[in-house]
C-alpha cells in the first residue's frame, strides 16, 4: 500500500524534460492517484514576466499523456495557492522539488494543509536539466530578443504613476540600465531594509518598502533571483502592492 491515496503536483511544465518526468515518477511511487496542475499562460506571464514557449493547451496534453499522471487540471489565479487547489481537488500530499524546501511561504502553506490532513513532500531537485537551461542552449539567452523584452516592460509600465525596482544589487542595476536604454523612467529602488544596503546607489534614490505608499497606479519590477522573488512577492501583496513584474534575465 502506498503512503498517500491522492497526490498533487503543479508547475509550468514548459519544454517537458527529465526533471518534470522525475517529479511525476517519484510522486507516483508515493500515491495511488496523481493529479497534475498546469499553470495557464497568463499566470506564467504574471509570475515570470514572460510567456512559456509551449501554449497552455499543448502543455496540458503533454502532461496528461504522461503515464504517471491520472488527471490533469488547469491552474489559474483561483487555485494557484495550495489550499485553493486542495479545495478544488482534495489531495493527501503536494509533491515538489526540494528547491523550495525551507521557504517560509511554503512552510506556512504546509501548516494550512496539515490542518485539513494533507502535507507537502519534497524530492531531490534534478540539477542536470531545466527549462531555462534548454532555452539558453537553444538561443544563447533567455529566449526573448530585445524587442520582446522592451514590449513586455512597456506593457507593464504603461499607465503607472510610480515605478520602482525592488532590489538595488546586481539584478536591480541591470534592470535600471535596461529601463534607461529603452527610455522608461522609474522613481527609485526599493529594498526590504535600507539599513542592510551593502553599497550606496548613486543613480536613483533607494526607499525602504515601508516608506512607499501602495496604490493601483504604483508598479514594482522585482529584480532578484527567482527563489527570493517567491519569498518577497507574498510579502509585497500583503502590504498592498498589486502590480508586480518579475525581472527579465537580461544579458
Amino acid at each position: 500500500m502506498k503512503e498517500y491515496k491522492v497526490g498533487y503536483v503543479a508547475g509550468v511544465f514548459d519544454l517537458f524534460h527529465l526533471g518534470h518526468l522525475n517529479l511525476m515518477r517519484n510522486a507516483k511511487t508515493k500515491c495511488d492517484y496523481l493529479i497534475a496542475g498546469v499553470l495557464e499562460d497568463d499566470l506564467v506571464i504574471h509570475f515570470k514576466g514572460k510567456a512559456p514557449f509551449i501554449p497552455h493547451e499543448e502543455r496540458m496534453d503533454i502532461v496528461g499523456a504522461c503515464r504517471y499522471v491520472d488527471k490533469v487540471v488547469p491552474v489559474d489565479f483561483s487555485n494557484i495557492a495550495k489550499m485553493d487547489a486542495w479545495k478544488k481537488n482534495p489531495y493527501d500530499c503536494f509533491f515538489s522539488g526540494n528547491d523550495y524546501e525551507g521557504n517560509p511561504v511554503w512552510e506556512y502553506e504546509r501548516k494550512q494543509l496539515n490542518e485539513v490532513g494533507s502535507d507537502i513532500y519534497f524530492f531531490p531537485y534534478t540539477q542536470s536539466t531545466s527549462s531555462t537551461q534548454i532555452k539558453r542552449a537553444l538561443k544563447g539567452h533567455d529566449g526573448y530578443d530585445d524587442a520582446d523584452k522592451r514590449n513586455l516592460v512597456i506593457d507593464f509600465c504603461k499607465d503607472l504613476d510610480k515605478l520602482y525596482i525592488y532590489g538595488a544589487g546586481k539584478y536591480g542595476q541591470e534592470m535600471a540600465k535596461f529601463l534607461y536604454e529603452n527610455a522608461i523612467r522609474f522613481d527609485g529602488y526599493m529594498v526590504s531594509d535600507i539599513t542592510k544596503l551593502n553599497q550606496p546607489v548613486k543613480d536613483h534614490p533607494v526607499f525602504d518598502v515601508d516608506a512607499v505608499r501602495p496604490d493601483e497606479r504604483t508598479g514594482i519590477i522585482m529584480a532578484m533571483k527567482e527563489e527570493f522573488q517567491n519569498e518577497v512577492r507574498p510579502q509585497l501583496k500583503e502590504k498592498g502592492f498589486d502590480k508586480l513584474f518579475n525581472v527579465l534575465q537580461l544579458k
